[in-house]
């Protein structure tokens, strides 16, 4: 995965990634594919981007994303960003993806998932 790291752990009935690097065009499709891997061996659809090791998102990685939000809501599942960089924090409201995905500072915030 070129210069992209992914954590990935359960952590309170929602798959937590927390990414490394950046998310571009020469790691769209592994990041991607890497999570949807994820969601289907643990039938987890509840999904949460830790982006503070995201250092910048490309139109691409922007895209993989929403393709990821399509999954998870297609299948009554959901996700939250939280604690972006300010550079990604920026790109997201100036993009208007914050009014599709919220942005969260911490897991704390996230609210409860529904069984």
């Amino acid at each position: 995965m070129a210069n992209l790291k992914m954590d990935v752990e359960v952590v309170d009935s929602r798959l937590v990634v927390r990414p490394a690097g950046l998310v571009n065009v020469m790691v769209r499709d592994d990041f991607y594919d890497l999570i949807i891997q994820k969601i289907s061996s643990t039938g987890i659809n509840h999904l949460v981007l830790d982006l503070s090791g995201v250092t910048g998102l490309d139109s691409s990685g922007l895209g993989a994303v929403f393709s990821l939000y399509k999954h998870v809501v297609q299948d009554q599942g959901s996700l939250y960003f939280v604690n972006p960089s300010k550079t990604v924090a920026d790109l997201i409201r100036i993009t208007h993806l914050d009014k599709v995905i919220p942005v969260k500072q911490n897991l704390d915030e996230l609210p409860e998932v529904e069984a």
